[in-house]
This record gives structure tokens, sequence and C-alpha cells, in this order.
């Protein structure tokens, strides 16, 4: 999926229809929440801190994503507001094409969803707002063909505001997603699917899987540019 032109307001939610009420009975029937609800709130960093030998990138707001259940067929589109990108590139000398691959560390990658509604099996909704995805960094990223790959098995933690209650849950991915940086022209792109777990505001705080997907591209000029 590609990105879309215009840029929203990262302080303002949109708002769109909800997932089918059909996807939200598969995802709710995935997993239990097994006594966490008196921790939901525990939301807290999960990376780090960009600096002055960092890549800083800012993600272009407006972008389109896929938002799914995992399990199901059917999707709803809906737009990033924002994020960020940290990484401490490989050694300006190694050259991937040259048969050894080049190791970077990620320190951080922040994606932040408008505002999602979604429709549970009981027709209650929940109301998700300031939704954002986060890789647990600092991670090592290999780049073999020129694109550095994040893994499958990588953790990333959903914080968010589900009914005005903060919330927080983590999650491991199920594929790998690509990682495509040009110093040069000052290019991101981010390509795979990007794990999603949040908790119905019910009484067994049922869990609820889901999948953020697409094209996600960064904002040029870069905020900074690692020294070569």
């Amino acid at each position: 999926m590609r990105a879309v032109g215009g840029r929203t307001s990262a302080g303002t939610a949109r708002q769109h229809a909800p997932i089918a009420t059909g996807i939200v009975l598969l995802a709710l029937g995935l997993v239990g929440c097994n006594g966490q609800c008196a921790t939901l709130g525990s939301c807290h960093s999960v990376d780090v801190d960009g600096g002055t030998q960092d890549d800083i990138i800012e993600l272009t707001a407006g972008n389109a994503v896929s938002v799914q259940a995992a399990s199901a067929s059917m999707s709803s589109v809906h737009e990033l507001v924002g994020g960020e990108v940290v990484v401490q590139p490989a050694a300006p000398a190694c050259l991937p094409e040259s048969g050894a691959p080049c190791r970077a560390t990620l320190k951080r990658l922040t994606v932040r969803l408008d505002q999602l509604i979604l429709t549970l099996s009981d027709q209650s909704t929940l109301t998700v707002d300031d939704a954002t995805i986060s890789v647990e960094a600092p991670l090592s990223i290999e780049n073999a063909q020129g694109v550095y790959e994040i893994p499958a098995g990588t953790t990333f933690q959903t914080c968010a505001l589900t009914n005005g209650r903060r919330q927080a849950a983590s999650a491991v991915s199920s594929s790998s997603l690509s990682l495509e940086l040009d110093q040069i022209n000052h290019g991101l792109a981010i390509e795979g699917t990007l794990p999603m777990l949040l908790h119905a505001d019910n009484e067994a705080c049922s869990a609820l899987a889901l999948t953020v997907s697409g094209l996600i591209v960064g904002v040029s000029p870069w905020q900074q540019v690692a020294p070569q």
C-alpha cells in the first residue's frame, strides 16, 4: 500500500467507520487476559533516544495503512499521525554488495495511529486514541541485500487510550519487516506487518490482536543525518 498525500496534525484524531463486527469477534477469541488487567496502565519507554551519531527520521503523517484483526480477511484503512525512526548506521566503509552483511542498531521505530473505533461482539464499541506501536529497542539489524531486516520474533509494544483508559500490551511479530534507508537522498521506507495488541474494556479484559501493514515512508529531509 502506497503513502497518500496530505498531512494531518499529530494532535488531531480523525474518526473512521468501525472495523466490521465479524473481525472483532474472531480477534476477541484468540487469547485471554490471564490476570493482566491490573497492570494495563503501565506504559513505559521501550526504546532509546537518538544521539549525535544517529540518523533520525520523522514518519510522514497521513500515510495510509491497513488495520485488521489477526486471522481475518477484512480490514480497515487508517492513517498515521506521525512516528519516528532512529538508527545508528553501519560503518561508512561497509558495503552489503561486497558479500559481508552490514549491521546497524535500530534505537527506535515508533508509529502513531489516528483514532480507531472497534465494534465488539457484545455490540459495544471500543474507542482507541493515541495508539502508539513501538519496537523494543535497541535492536541489531542486518543489511545483506541493500535493505535492513527487522526479523520475525521482534517484540512490539502497543500503548493507547481505550475508552479513555491508558493501557499497554506487547506482541511478537510473525514476519519480518524491511527497512530501506537512503542517506544521500533522505529516503526511508518500511514495508511489512506490525503486531498491535489491545484489551477490551470489559470484565474479562479480553485481548484483541490486530495487525498494521503497508508501506510507511519518512519525511524528507531527515531531522538528523549521522556524520560520515
